[in-house]
């Protein structure tokens, strides 16, 4: 596809962004149509700094031709392996490998997200937490927060209330 193929689209009102403010997108869109290396690339042809690395998912760049290659590599062989009850060879090397690098760390776990990890982290405090009857008090600050308190529904002891700086959580556990 090149910047040519890609036009805005006649209606942007299916789509909800995410921490968008959404009536003032849909009014003047910002659209990125490609990338390649450390540019995002609009559909007229201008080329944006990704100061973010794509929100910190491309930190190596876009469209790198080894990245591509490999990916494309292994998704001939296995494009998904669920990580629930199921394991896939590479995931075992690789936890190998990293736990070898890093001496401090006997086991890894992969996530998918930053919000996953830190759920994933807030199931695993509340598992180690419970037999000790402790209560577990979180400060949370940032983006993930909005996954922690939507999950506080699945514990039905917890309180939870907005200070002026972060939203603190107490779970009686």
């Amino acid at each position: 596809m090149s910047i040519s193929d890609v036009t805005i689209p006649n209606d942007l009102d299916s789509l909800w962004m995410p921490f968008t403010d959404n009536r003032s997108f849909k009014k003047q869109p910002r659209l990125f149509s490609e990338a390649e290396g450390m540019h995002y690339i609009t559909p007229d042809g201008r080329r944006v700094l990704d100061g973010t690395s794509g929100l910190w998912c491309v930190n190596a760049g876009h469209r790198r031709q080894p990245i591509i290659d490999a990916v494309r590599k292994q998704v001939e062989k296995l494009d998904y392996a669920p990580g629930f009850q199921i394991g896939h060879p590479l995931s075992f090397e690789f936890a190998s490998k990293l736990t070898g690098m890093v001496k401090e760390y006997s086991h890894v776990m992969f996530t998918n997200s930053g919000s996953e990890s830190v759920d994933t982290a807030l199931k695993m405090a509340l598992a180690y937490q419970r037999p000790s009857g402790k209560h577990l008090v979180l400060a949370l600050l940032g983006v993930n927060e909005v996954t922690m308190v939507l999950d506080l529904e699945v514990y039905p002891s917890a309180e939870y209330h907005r200070t002026e700086k972060c939203l603190e959580i107490c779970l009686h556990v």
